[in-house]
Parts: C-alpha cells; sequence; structure tokens
C-alpha cells in the first residue's frame, strides 16, 4: 500500500473513532436530559460497540497491506452444541494475542469457524441446527475474528484445501497411511 493510501485510510479510521465518540458523547447528553432514570445494560452497549467496529472493518485483514502479517486459526468448536468454559478461555487468550498484534502494527487475520466432529451422518443438520448458536456467542463473547472468511471444515474449499494438505504431507513422506 503507497503512503498517501495509507495515510487516506487512517483519516477514514480516525474519523469514524471521532463520529462515534460525538454519536456517544450526544446519546450521553441526551439520556442525561430525560427525567426518568435508565440502569446501565453492558450487553447494549457491548452489541452496538461490536456492531461498530465489525460495521467499520476493524477485524478484516487487508491482503494489500505492507504490514508483517500475523494469521491464527480460531481451532473450531464442534458443532454438537454449544460452546462451555473452555471454548471461551480459548478465545478470550486468542483475542488478546491478535488485539495485541493489531495494535502494535500486525496486519492480522484471525478465521473463525466451525469442525464436524465427526458425525458423518448429521453433519449438515447439526450446522443448521447449532452453527448460528455457537457464532453468535463468539460475537458475544466480542472475538476480533474476520467474519467475512468464516468458514466449516465440510465446506468444499475446506474440504479441498485438507485434501491437497494430505497430498502434499504424503508425498513429501511427511505422514504415512
Amino acid at each position: 500500500m503507497n503512503p498517501s493510501m495509507a495515510r487516506e485510510k487512517e483519516l477514514k479510521r480516525q474519523k469514524a473513532l471521532e463520529k462515534a465518540a460525538k454519536l456517544q458523547a450526544q446519546q450521553a447528553s441526551n439520556n442525561q436530559k430525560k427525567s426518568e432514570k435508565k440502569m446501565y445494560s453492558p450487553t447494549a452497549v457491548e452489541k452496538s460497540w461490536y456492531a461498530w467496529w465489525e460495521k467499520s472493518g476493524f477485524f478484516v485483514a487487508d491482503a494489500k497491506s505492507s504490514k508483517p502479517p500475523f494469521v491464527i486459526v480460531l481451532p473450531p468448536p464442534n458443532v454438537i452444541g454449544a460452546l462451555h468454559i473452555g471454548h471461551a478461555l480459548t478465545v478470550a487468550i486468542e483475542d488478546m494475542i491478535v488485539r495485541w498484534r493489531r495494535i502494535s502494527g500486525y496486519n492480522t487475520l484471525w478465521v473463525p469457524g466451525m469442525d464436524h466432529a465427526g458425525i458423518a451422518t448429521q453433519v449438515w443438520d447439526w450446522k443448521n441446527k447449532y452453527g448460528g448458536t455457537i457464532l453468535q456467542q463468539l460475537r458475544g463473547l466480542g472475538a476480533s475474528l474476520d467474519w467475512s472468511r468464516e468458514c466449516f471444515t465440510m465446506d468444499e474449499k475446506s474440504s479441498r484445501a485438507v485434501t491437497e494438505a494430505f497430498v502434499r504431507l504424503n508425498k513429501n513422506n511427511l505422514i504415512k497411511r
């Protein structure tokens, strides 16, 4: 990316941040003017900030960036139900690392996805039933995943990539049958 494009992108980001700060100040001012007291709702605040982060593209990696890359794949949770505390721990640790790399000047990519868990007979039923729940839970945790690259291990593209990897590993005698 040339310097003028980088400056332009940074200016856009700064303007978006300023706009959000003004909006937040305006909302705070409007809330103070109301005579009735409202309770703070962390869930509502978190959802609105997360939606704004996503809309602003803060989690999306730039393929044309000159920044050094940092890529991590979320170990895909199985689509057999809801996330558990172990998933939350892994997501929290990975999110911390990804955000640290992002603010340290890296072009970060954190890929979200789900695994089929070896349930050969009901893979798509399970994905359709639980996939949305799992993805919403990941968003609820505030994970800064690049949702534009979401994958499922049984998708055609993912299956081809796995097959390609095994063929290469076998060809190079790095695995045995």
